[in-house]
Formats: C-alpha cells, structure tokens, sequence
C-alpha cells in the first residue's frame, strides 16, 4: 500500500460566509442579521464570484489531471456546490465527513469582535491570539485536533485504497491548514511563522497539490507526497475574465530533529523562573 501518485486538495469558492466576514472586518456589520446567525454554517450557499472561481479551477484542474480516479468532497453544501461547478468530466464525488469545516462551535455565526469582547470569551480569546494551533474555539475544535484525529483519517483511508493514483478533495480552508500541519510535518514554530503571514492566506478556490512524482523527472517517484505547488482562480480587474495562477514547485524537507536542534528551539522560550 502507498499514498495517492497525486493528492489535490482545493478549497471551496467564496460563501455567503467569506461575504459576512470580510465586511465585518471593514467594520460593517449589518450582515450579520437574525437569518445569518441562526442559519448552520455548513448551509451557506457560493455566492456569483465563488460559483466563477469554482469553474476556473475547475478547468485547470481537468487540463492538469486528464485521468482523476478519486473525488472526495466535504458535506457541507458550499464544497458541494463548489465540486459540481467544477464541472470535472466524469465525475463521481464521495462525500466525507472527515473534510467538513473545522468546528466554530458557539462563535460560528457571530462577528470577531463580539467574540473578543464578551466577557464570558475573554480568557478563550486571549488564548486564541496566544497560541492558534492549539486553541479551542467554545465548544469546537483546534487545528492541532482536526490534524491529528480527522486528517490522518482521510490520509490512512487513502493509503489503504488509493495508491499510485490521482485524487482530488474538495474541503476548507482551516481543514487544509490541518492537512499542511501533517504532509509537510511542519512544526508548531513554523505553524505560527505561516499563521502571522498574511501572504500564506489560503485563497478561495486555492488547490494545493501533492506529488510524490519529482516534476522534473516524472520516473523519479518518492515514497512519500514530496513536492507540491499552488494554483488559484485570479480575477483581471480590466478584462474582467478569470486565469489561473501557479506556483513553482517546491520540494518539502522531512529532516529530523537532532537533540541540539531540540534544544535550540527550547533556548527560544524565556523560563518563567530563574530555577
């Protein structure tokens, strides 16, 4: 048994979601109406932007990967609409729970800075600013747990029944930091290096793609998914038509860690006591 030749995993277009978010950020709020609120978040609809970022991924996807053998999607209805907008020839997609949105918990539906100002979320606050990867959001999840407990789900799944073929997974954002977590065995330093990055944003529609075939020789086949490059749907402000944007490819690094490299990394915390 091996891993998939190929794993491509692709966020879903923009969501009614990513609409209500961002304009909070800019301090409007107004979207955040009753309907919103009570509304589950795994029934937010694409908007028209994410519908078109959907296609044009999806068409590079097609002209990349003319002979797909897997198609996974998370329930939620936004990856749902997102895998059939990609309109991929043949498709027969498998629905898994496992690549559903990290759990939000109570704090799903509300703005960011209601969460940071109600009393009763002010130390679970200060802990998510303190430490992200393994902060619990009420009555949620972290993304050190959604690494560890459901990716690795998926990725013992793929090794049992997927090897040496293409597969594609159509998930979330939060999810694909998670799978990043474990395929690049990223530590907790480089983890917080990529989550104060805003360059290292997971777009809408981003594929992340996973080989273990070496892009310049493709007989040169690792046992392990060893490079990977990007892609996302980018719109032209003056043509107003949609392209696709690539990334070059780089080749991840699994060195282990010597007991000075442990050590050093140690030497990076301040003792709390002088002991």
């Amino acid at each position: 048994m091996t891993m998939p030749l190929d794993l491509l995993l692709v966020r879903h277009g923009e969501s009614e979601g990513n609409v209500v978010v961002e304009a909070a950020k800019e301090g409007n709020t107004a979207l955040f109406t009753d309907a919103y609120m009570t509304t589950p978040g795994h029934q937010w609809r694409l908007t028209a932007r994410g519908r078109e970022q959907a296609a044009t991924i999806g068409a590079w996807v097609a002209a990349e990967f003319p002979k797909i053998h897997r198609y996974y999607a998370s329930p939620y209805v936004r990856t749902k609409e997102t895998a059939g907008c990609m309109a991929l020839p043949g498709a027969r997609w498998l629905l898994n729970r496992a690549l559903r949105e990290r759990d939000w918990g109570e704090i799903g539906s509300i703005p960011k800075d209601e969460f940071e100002s109600r009393p009763e979320y002010e130390l679970n606050a200060r802990h998510r600013r303190q430490d992200p990867l393994y902060w619990v959001a009420p009555g949620g999840e972290s993304i050190a747990f959604v690494a560890e407990d459901r990716v690795r789900n998926v990725l013992d799944t793929l090794h049992r029944e997927c090897g040496e073929q293409q597969v594609v997974c159509v998930t979330h954002g939060e999810v694909m930091w998670a799978f990043r977590l474990v395929l690049e065995r990223m530590d907790d330093l480089r983890f917080k290096e990529l989550d104060d990055d805003r360059s290292a944003k997971i777009h809408n529609c981003m594929a992340f793609h996973y080989s273990r075939a070496n892009p310049a020789d493709p007989t040169d086949v690792s046992r392990r998914l060893e490079w990977l490059r990007t892609a996302r749907p980018v719109l032209d402000e003056t043509s107003g038509e949609w392209r696709v944007e690539e990334s070059g490819w780089t080749r991840l690094e699994f060195g282990a860690l010597s007991s000075d490299d442990l050590l050093a990394q140690v030497e990076q915390v301040t003792p709390l006591l002088d002991l």
